[in-house]
């Protein structure tokens, strides 16, 4: 199965999105997360060496805090911030 990004992704080298072929429907979307597709929302931040699952969720303004190990194993959501504001 191909893996399409459709924004730019602030990742590491190494992180891998639609990792293993475990099929596990997403939790929170059973209808629409089923097919092997990882949803990564506008903003996110995925550390360096991070493998992530199939039918999962990264949600918007993720970053590194919300990832608790290297692998985000299949099915499941990360739950992501409001957006991060910027002064100048």
């Amino acid at each position: 199965m191909e893996r399409v990004l459709a924004s730019v992704l602030a990742g590491g080298a190494s992180v891998y999105i639609g990792y293993g072929d475990n099929m596990t429907r997403n939790q929170e979307e059973p209808q629409n997360l089923n097919a092997g597709i990882t949803l990564v929302g506008k903003g996110a931040r995925i550390p360096n060496g991070v493998k992530i699952g199939r039918n999962r969720r990264i949600k918007y303004w993720t970053e590194q805090g919300d990832f608790n190990s290297d692998f985000v194993p299949s099915g499941g959501s990360i739950k992501g911030k409001m957006p991060r504001r910027y002064v100048i």
